[in-house]
């Protein structure tokens, strides 16, 4: 490194520091559990408007507070739901027993054809899941920009 890139670079770390005090930590997030939001920008070989067929599928972004209380929410729905899979109730009629024991009210459950899909509206925030013979899931996001928790069937 040359003398001149020394000398920028500790200027900067300087800087940085406050005038040569320690830099404060930043405080961790207040729910470390909860993940960060994925881009649905395309990737590779599409078509130039394949986000935009495909806007109608794009979640209001939750805040830090809400992704918090989403993710705990989910974290409930999933121990019971999964206690269901478990015991090999997939039903629909169990699955809605489940959540109305954890005080969900507004649910909308539909069966399929290996288990149970389920919608909770805890407005602003959304918890969609499902619950087959092999796996457990439950995702917490905000409403669809088309309105709603429950995933718009199509597009534009």
């Amino acid at each position: 490194m040359t003398a001149s890139r020394v000398i920028i670079a500790s200027s900067l770390l300087f800087a940085a520091t406050a005038c040569g005090e320690q830099a404060a930590e930043v405080p961790e997030a207040p729910c470390p559990e909860a993940q960060v939001e994925s881009s649905s920008a395309p990737r590779g070989d599409m078509p130039p408007n394949h986000a935009d067929n495909r806007a109608y599928l794009e979640t209001r972004k939750l805040s830090v507070d809400e992704r918090c209380k989403g993710e705990a929410e989910a974290g409930k729905i999933r121990t019971a739901v999964e206690q269901l899979r478990v015991d090999g109730r997939l039903g629909a009629a169990d699955v809605r027993n489940a959540l109305a024991g954890l005080g969900y009210q507004a649910v909308d459950v539909s069966e399929m054809t290996a288990g149970t899909n389920f919608v909770v509206d805890l407005l602003p925030i959304c918890l969609e899941g499902s619950v087959t013979t092999t796996a457990t899931e439950v995702e917490a996001h905000g409403v669809y920009m088309e309105g709603g928790c429950a995933r718009p069937s199509g597009g534009h």
